[in-house]
């Protein structure tokens, strides 16, 4: 194109500085250089633009949104003898599982024991290789993810949900199991005598209702966590 002295060339070019420069992550990270004037002449002005509030707000989101997870499911396994005094026909062992390696592996957290002996059942967290891979697995259901960051408090939140306590104990009288209170003392005539509740129950109705109200357990396509208005109350086709 030509030009003469008296055709003003303006230039606009966009180039990124050293980001050790700017450390403030308001601003957007190029410059705007207008070259005004004649060939000869030629005078330069520098301007940093700085990023929308709104902007940020949806860069925000975006980190939110995309941060590192990790899988949470309920797993369901099989039991080599079957709870003559639990009023369902098939029971599972139930627990909950977090996948934390690319191989599948992962924790499984649960109560284990029985809710005859003093001190009833125990909150275990064990490392596990992938559930299925395992000769007693069932089935598992994925729950959805939970944020790596909030690994830590999620684990506390299972620890401290409490376990099922004692339940049970065998009266001489009756030469059977019978329903006890907590310190196994027996219930009087009259009183009412709660159903038993083990390790399905601790997973269904305590430990993912307590991971869901304090929103830690988030749905795979990001929106609202799974399970509210008690959809993990005794779930009939999920487990006993």
């Amino acid at each position: 194109m030509e030009s003469n002295e008296n055709t003003p060339l303006i230039a606009t070019v966009s180039v990124r500085p050293p980001r050790q420069r700017y450390q403030n992550d308001t601003i957007r990270r190029f410059f705007t250089i207008a070259a005004i004037g004649s060939p000869t002449s030629c005078m330069c002005y520098f301007t940093i633009l700085k990023t929308p509030k709104s902007q940020q707000s949806l860069n925000h989101q975006h980190h939110t949104m995309t941060s590192p997870t990790h899988k949470i499911y309920k797993i369901q396994w099989h039991l080599a003898f079957q709870d003559p005094l639990m009023p369902q026909t098939t029971r599972y062992h139930t627990n909950i599982f977090i996948e934390t390696q690319s191989d599948g592996s992962g924790t499984i957290h649960e109560v284990n024991g029985d809710i005859v002996s003093i001190n009833g059942m125990t909150y275990f967290q064990i490392p596990s290789p992938p559930p299925q891979s395992l000769e007693s697995f069932y089935r598992r259901s994925l729950l959805g993810e939970i944020d790596i960051s909030d690994l830590e408090e999620v684990t506390e939140v299972l620890k401290s949900t409490a376990a099922p306590p004692r339940q049970r104990w065998f009266s001489p009288r009756s030469m059977k199991m019978e329903a006890c209170k907590v310190d196994g003392s027996p219930y009087g005539e009259g009183e009412k005598v709660p159903a038993y509740w083990k390790c399905t129950e601790w997973t269904n109705e305590k430990a993912i209702p307590a991971l869901l109200a304090k929103r830690l357990i988030k749905t795979v396509d990001g929106g609202e966590a799974v399970g509210h208005d008690g959809a993990y109350d005794r779930p009939v086709t999920w487990c006993y």
